[in-house]
């Protein structure tokens, strides 16, 4: 009701909170109040609009000028808008764009983002989306972290157990993992839970790889207590049980539901 007001009363941001709550229910409004907000300058409304055009939601399906606007959205100097550009051209919901998605990455680097440096490294890293190239990964991730972002830093760690890009080395890696384990990273827990118990830089570890997954689904990682659950079920761990396994599916669930 308040966004209503507000967007009533000409608020943008209240404008595209209305127009994501009609999305599901009706398209047609929502594409009315992103085109209100696209008309006072908002990009968000515009890449929104763009996404309604080439899936014909709420509006007559033109492909091409949708992907005309987001070709244009490509040089937004908002980091924001870029990486939502982005992570639309890679998301399914529209036909897959990786150069558009790495045009605007590649921008928004370029204007500061260091979450998009961490998101190209992903995107080099795993070569799904994109042809893999561990070098622009390498130099993506290190550009991240010596900005001071934990995930690329954990990612560097990863690569170097498994020596994409690098010598292999890992017992520095565990190191690092470790360093970052006891600043209190999750992500760095799970990474050291995943080194012990998936076998493919190290030997299989159970013990280790449980201690791991445990204390980082102890901070809340919906990840790690979908290991367990699995090592559980199949007894990777040690032995099997079931019921530990239905505990813990059930933990990651009301985890990613509260």
């Amino acid at each position: 009701r308040y966004y209503q007001q507000a967007a009533i009363q000409g608020s943008v941001t209240a404008l595209l909170r209305v127009a994501d709550g009609y999305r599901s229910e009706d398209a047609a409004k929502a594409f009315s109040f992103y085109s209100a907000a696209a008309e006072q300058g908002s990009q968000e409304g515009r890449l929104r609009l763009s996404e309604l055009m080439i899936r014909g939601e709420g509006t007559k399906r033109n492909e091409l000028a949708g992907m005309a606007e987001l070709e244009a959205l490509a040089t937004s100097d908002n980091p924001a808008v870029l990486e939502a550009l982005a992570e639309l051209c890679l998301s399914g919901r529209i036909r897959l764009q990786p150069t558009l998605a790495l045009t605007a990455l590649d921008r928004a680097t370029r204007l500061g983002s260091v979450s998009s440096h961490r998101r190209l490294g992903d995107l080099y890293s795993a070569g799904e989306d994109v042809k893999a190239d561990y070098a622009l990964a390498l130099d993506h991730y290190r550009q991240a972290a010596g900005q001071g972002n934990a995930d690329a830093e954990i990612r560097l760690a990863e690569m170097q157990a498994r020596g994409q890009g690098m010598q292999q080395d890992v017992a520095a890696a565990e190191a690092s993992l470790k360093a970052l384990a006891g600043k209190g990273s999750t992500g760095a827990l799970l990474a050291l839970g995943d080194l012990y118990g998936q076998a493919e830089a190290m030997p299989f570890d159970p013990a280790l790889a449980m201690k791991y997954y445990s204390a980082a689904a102890a901070q809340g990682s919906i990840t790690a207590l979908l290991r367990l659950a699995q090592g559980y079920a199949d007894g990777r761990f040690g032995r099997r049980d079931l019921k530990e396994a239905e505990r813990h599916y059930q933990l990651a669930f009301e985890t990613g539901n509260p």
